[in-house]
C-alpha cells in the first residue's frame, strides 16, 4: 500500500507526464471536478465507493501506474465498514420471534390454492375466447385413389421465412467484422520511410506521445493488445507513460523495456542509429 495520499501520487504522476486537467478529462472521459477531488483527497465530492474506485483504476492506469495498491488503500482508509453484525448484539437488542399460529398456516395455504385455482379458470375461459375468432392458414392437399379424401396441412409464410433467413444472415455478418485502428499516417510525411516504430499495448497498456519528423502524430492510451504503426524518413520520438505496459519494435526489431526516469520512459529513434537512442 502506498505511504503517501491518494491524491498526491496521481498529481505528481500527472505532472510528470506535463498533462493539464483538460487533457485528463479528454483521454478518460472523467469529469473535472472528480479528477481534482481525486487530487486532494476530497472523496466525499465523488458519488459513492463504487465510482470512486473505478475512477482512482482509470485515473492511475492513464498516468501508468499501478491501479491496485492505490484502490486497496483507498478501501482500506475510506470504506465505510458494517458495524451492525447481529452477531455482536446484546439479547435484550435482538427481536424476538414468534411462532405463527397452525390456523394461520392452513389460512394461508387455502388462499393460495383458491387463488391459483381462480386463475386456471380465468385462463381457460380467456383461451376459449380467444381461440374462436383466430384463423390458421391450411392447405387442402388431395390424396390418390377414387375417395377424393383431403387433408389439410399447416403451412409457413414465405414472408416469414425469408425474414428469418435474412436475421441470421445479418447476426453472421455482424460476428465476422472487425475493427482496426490504425494512426494518420498523413501527417507523418510524403519522403522516403528510412525508419519505423510499432507500438503494441501489454498488460494495462500505456498512454503515450508520438512525434514523427518533429512533429506531433498521436496523443493518448494505447490498450491492451492494441497496435499503432509509425513511419518516419528522419525520426521517431516517443514518450511514455508505463514502459512496462507497452512493446516496441524498431524497424523490425523487438527492443527490451525501455529505461525509465522518474517514471518516464523517453527515447527517440533515427534513421542512421539501429537501436534509437533516448
Amino acid at each position: 500500500m502506498h505511504t503517501e495520499p491518494i491524491g498526491k501520487v496521481l498529481t505528481e504522476a500527472r505532472s510528470k507526464l506535463e498533462k493539464s486537467i483538460k487533457e485528463v478529462v479528454l483521454e478518460t472521459k472523467i469529469r473535472a471536478k472528480y479528477i481534482e477531488a481525486l487530487e486532494r483527497d476530497d472523496f466525499e465530492c465523488l458519488p459513492g465507493d463504487v465510482y470512486t474506485r473505478g475512477f482512482i483504476k482509470t485515473y492511475a492506469t492513464y498516468l501508468g501506474l499501478d491501479p491496485k495498491p492505490l484502490v486497496d488503500q483507498y478501501k482500506e482508509l475510506h470504506e465505510q465498514q458494517n458495524d451492525y453484525d447481529i452477531s455482536h448484539m446484546s439479547s435484550n437488542m435482538r427481536i424476538a420471534t414468534k411462532k405463527r399460529p397452525r390456523w394461520l398456516k392452513i389460512a394461508i395455504g387455502l388462499s393460495v390454492i383458491t387463488a391459483v385455482f381462480v386463475g386456471l379458470i380465468a385462463w381457460g375461459a380467456y383461451v376459449s375466447n380467444t381461440s374462436k375468432g383466430q384463423q390458421f392458414p391450411v392447405q387442402y392437399i388431395k390424396t390418390g385413389g377414387n375417395t377424393g379424401t383431403t387433408v389439410a396441412a399447416a403451412t409457413t409464410s414465405t414472408t416469414d421465412k425469408e425474414a428469418m433467413a435474412g436475421d441470421r444472415e445479418s447476426d453472421q455478418e455482424h460476428s465476422l467484422k472487425t475493427t482496426t485502428t490504425e494512426p494518420d499516417n498523413k501527417s507523418q510525411g510524403d519522403g522516403k520511410v528510412n525508419v519505423t516504430v510499432k507500438l503494441t499495448g501489454i498488460d494495462s497498456g500505456s498512454w503515450v506521445r508520438v512525434k514523427v519528423d518533429g512533429e506531433k502524430v498521436f496523443e493518448g492510451l494505447i490498450s491492451d493488445g492494441e497496435s499503432k504503426l509509425f513511419k518516419g524518413n528522419e525520426t521517431i520520438y516517443i514518450l511514455v507513460g508505463n514502459a512496462s505496459g507497452l512493446e516496441v519494435v524498431h524497424n523490425g526489431k523487438k527492443l527490451p523495456q525501455l529505461e525509465t526516469v522518474n517514471g518516464v520512459a523517453k527515447k527517440t529513434f533515427k534513421k542512421e542509429s539501429s537501436n534509437g537512442e533516448r
